[in-house]
């Protein structure tokens, strides 16, 4: 994985997101454009049992509600992951955008020491899933340290 941050390219360790507040502009800073660059198997890696798990639930909330709130997966017969992956590219980052977009980023951010942490992202605005990869993109903040 390949992490840019404005021009930079830089660690995966350094980068973290926003559970509290995700989406929610800082007034007080200005927001850095960001790429997340994925192989084809790291994102598999990273999203595969959360989207087939989303789908399951999907389903049995479809049949609860009548299909009333299909978010398209029904239409298309509630695909797995390889299957989506290779027919609907832009329902599953829609899907990955607006539900799952937590499980990706603790896949794809550094978990574990605070204290290397530099900037926290913020948004997912786009994901561009191509055929032996993907691009996340959105905007991250400065993770303002401070002085003691």
């Amino acid at each position: 994985m390949q992490c840019r941050l404005g021009n930079s390219i830089v660690s995966k360790d350094l980068i973290t997101f926003r559970d509290m507040g995700y989406g929610q502009k800082l007034m007080d800073r200005e927001a850095i454009h960001y790429d997340l660059f994925l192989s084809y198997d790291e994102f598999k890696g990273a999203v595969e049992d959360s989207y087939n798990k989303f789908v399951d639930e999907t389903k049995e909330d479809d049949k609860l509600t009548n299909y009333l709130d299909s978010i398209g997966l029904y239409e298309i017969g509630y695909p797995d992951f390889n299957n989506i992956f290779k027919d609907h590219k832009e329902l599953l980052g829609e899907i990955l955008k607006d539900y799952l977009y937590q499980q990706l980023l603790e896949k794809c951010t550094s978990q574990s020491s605070s204290v290397n942490w530099q900037f926290a992202i913020n948004t997912i605005d786009q994901i561009i899933i191509y055929s032996d990869h993907v691009r996340i993109s959105g905007e991250a903040y400065e993770i303002l340290k401070s002085l003691s």
